[in-house]
């Protein structure tokens, strides 16, 4: 077939149902065969998939269901218990959205999604490839879905010679001849399950291709060439200080971050802003959040990955019983309740565990 191939043909898309109809994967989010399809968990697997790898997204799923069934119980929980159960997921403003989407529904639209890809869009946190995935998987609504498993189906059928984080105009306009109007949510899980076990970003298995005899990448015998990628700049890193702040009676200091931003509405232990410079040891002061007391440097640097930059913390301790404005106790064995992010979890969990290592060395006998 040449470059006007039409893969939206009847004998394509059988091909990918009679292959899907086979190798479809099981996800505790998806509707068995001839089922419908229940909408509040589609579209939490949607925004949880986001930015995380489906095994990841697994267990948060079925956590988030087991305590919140349905969408009334999720609007009637507090923002702050969505967060708590989102920790560690990342991209928070994903479970503000969450929440909030929840809220708006019930208040506003009596607890039902709506069907079409623009109604789906004014809502919260769903934007226009979340609305598509609802409304072609939940409502079978004829959508174009267009994941990053798709995305690199259609650049190696077609060969895209612009790279993928330019070719999204592109992609679109092919996707087009290729997504059927009949079963629009299994053809749009059919492709996402192709893309993940046989048209893989590295060595995929053409040879268990259905559509590998039309596929253009395939045909050239280097088919992970495509899609083609612009190289990476390396990430920056960025620098800021911890301050522990215990209270005589053990409880540690705490803030909330603002709504909007990095881990936004996240509990955290009070920090310095995070600058493109570390912070030196006679600047301390400017942003400490209690003056005047004495800050012991914590040995141990704690490093961070986030998608687009490196983070480098240095700790420093303190005992006060000053509480700043924004801020709060919380007893230590309380910490575990706080919608704390990942980062502040391994702090937590390194000044936890230097407090142990204390406790055993003054006490060497366990008396």
């Amino acid at each position: 077939m040449g470059h006007g191939m039409t893969f939206s043909s009847k004998g394509r898309t059988k091909q990918l149902f009679a292959w899907y109809d086979v190798h479809r994967r099981k996800f505790p989010w998806r509707a068995e065969p001839n089922k419908n399809p229940n909408v509040y968990y589609v579209w939490i697997s949607e925004i949880m998939l986001q930015q995380t790898r489906t095994a990841a997204a697994i267990p948060y799923f079925n956590r988030f269901i087991a305590r919140w069934p349905t969408l009334e119980a999720l609007a009637c929980a507090s923002r702050d218990e969505v967060l708590h159960a989102w920790s560690g997921l990342g991209y928070y403003a994903r479970g503000r959205n969450l929440h909030a989407c929840a809220q708006t529904l019930v208040k506003h639209r009596g607890g039902t999604f709506p069907s079409s890809v623009k109604d789906l869009c004014s809502l919260p946190g769903i934007g226009p490839y979340t609305a598509s995935a609802i409304s072609a998987i939940a409502f079978n609504q004829p959508a174009i879905v267009i994941d990053a498993n798709v995305e690199r189906i259609i650049a190696r059928l077609f060969t895209v010679p612009t790279p993928i984080s330019q070719a999204k105009p592109q992609i679109q306009k092919l996707a087009l001849k290729i997504f059927p109007t009949e079963r629009p949510g299994d053809f749009a899980q059919g492709l996402m399950d192709l893309g993940a076990q046989v048209c893989t970003p590295k060595n995929p298995v053409c040879s268990d291709c259905p559509w590998s005899s039309g596929c253009k990448a395939s045909k050239s015998g280097k088919p992970d060439r495509w899609p083609i990628r612009s190289p990476k700049a390396p990430k920056k890193t960025r620098f800021g200080i911890v301050f522990w702040v215990e209270h005589p009676s053990g409880e540690i200091l705490l803030q909330k971050r603002p709504d909007r931003g990095m881990l936004g509405g996240m509990t955290e232990i009070v920090s310095s802003e995070w600058l493109m410079q570390p912070i030196s040891v006679n600047q301390i002061n400017k942003y400490a959040p209690i003056p005047d007391v004495h800050w012991s440097p914590v040995g141990t640097k704690v490093q961070h990955t986030f998608s687009h930059f490196k983070l480098e913390l240095c700790i420093y301790t303190a005992k006060s019983i000053i509480r700043p404005h924004g801020t709060f106790w919380c007893p230590p064995e309380k910490l575990a309740l706080q919608p704390l992010p990942s980062l502040m979890k391994k702090i937590v969990a390194l000044m936890s565990s230097m407090q142990d290592t204390e406790e055993i060395s003054a006490d060497p006998q366990g008396n």
